[in-house]
């Protein structure tokens, strides 16, 4: 005799589709990222040492044992403290319904997380030994062609250990720095996201956010070790790129962006991404 059950149907929450890049590096003392966003997720880990690292408005010291998680199009940056080489490991990745589930920003892994994580961290070694070389101090991206079964397993650690930073929920999200040159960082860099169409100079910025200007450069040097004006040039770029994405013609964004003149905008555009803006919309 047979018998038939009825199952239960199971459903993904979540489903990681592509990892972009993994790295196990140890950074030189005098290591600096100028900063990027990029539209997937990232996790840095602080295997050992310490270093300060922004995400948009908000500025996190990391030491050993923390975990930066930077949230799509986030702009981050990192900078080594204390002069001594640090330890990190990194992955990003993108997939489905990570959009209203993964929180971001800096969490201190309890015994539970940290388990699950470093599982993950030892099977990419075994999955992509070759993506784990630290190729130069830009971070330039490996060739990842690891084996099938080892790519999944490393899919589903990195799914459960990111199930298991929801099931926790915010309380585990440590608070960035509050300090006053932090809370000015944070007021410089909103002012500016909330301004990318207004083609601002360093006075205009420094006048908007009620600073001097050598306050505001030494700030972001402070955090960032590069220019609040190609920060912000950044960030315009970055919109560019969306509007064309958008469908916006040439001269639509050269007069959204305030830019003088279509050529000019065509100029810019080609001094950040190395290529005139009708090229990189083809």
């Amino acid at each position: 005799m047979s018998v038939i059950f009825d199952g239960i149907a199971l459903y993904s929450q979540i489903s990681i589709r592509t990892i972009h890049t993994i790295f196990d590096v140890i950074l030189p003392g005098d290591f600096i990222f100028e900063g990027e966003r990029h539209n997937f997720w990232e996790m840095d880990y602080t295997v050992e040492g310490s270093s300060v690292n922004t995400s948009d408005e908000k500025v996190y010291v990391c030491n050993e044992g923390d975990l930066i998680v930077q949230k799509p199009n986030a702009f981050h940056t990192s900078k080594v403290l204390n002069g001594k080489p640090t330890h990190i490991f990194m992955i990003s990745f993108s997939g489905e319904g990570f959009a209203s589930f993964m929180p971001s920003g800096k969490i201190r892994l309890d015994a539970e997380l940290k388990k699950v994580f470093e599982l993950m961290r030892d099977e990419s070694k075994r999955a992509y030994p070759e993506g784990l070389s630290y190729l130069n101090a830009k971070l330039k991206e490996p060739q990842l062609s690891g084996n099938p079964a080892g790519a999944q397993a490393l899919k589903n650690l990195l799914e459960l250990f990111c199930l298991y930073i929801q099931r926790k929920g915010d309380k585990i999200l440590e608070p960035p720095l509050e300090n006053l040159r932090a809370r000015k960082y944070a007021q410089i860099s909103e002012y500016l996201r909330q301004n990318l169409d207004g083609n601002l100079t360093i006075n205009q910025i420094a006048r908007g956010v009620a600073e001097s200007e050598s306050n505001i450069k030494s700030i972001f040097k402070q955090y960032t070790n590069g220019g609040i004006m190609k920060y912000y040039n950044a960030l315009r770029g970055e919109h560019c790129i969306r509007l064309i994405n958008d469908g916006y013609s040439m001269s639509e964004i050269s007069d959204t962006m305030g830019f003088s003149s279509q050529a000019y905008f065509s100029y810019f555009f080609k001094e950040m991404f190395g290529v005139p803006p009708s090229l990189y919309r083809k």
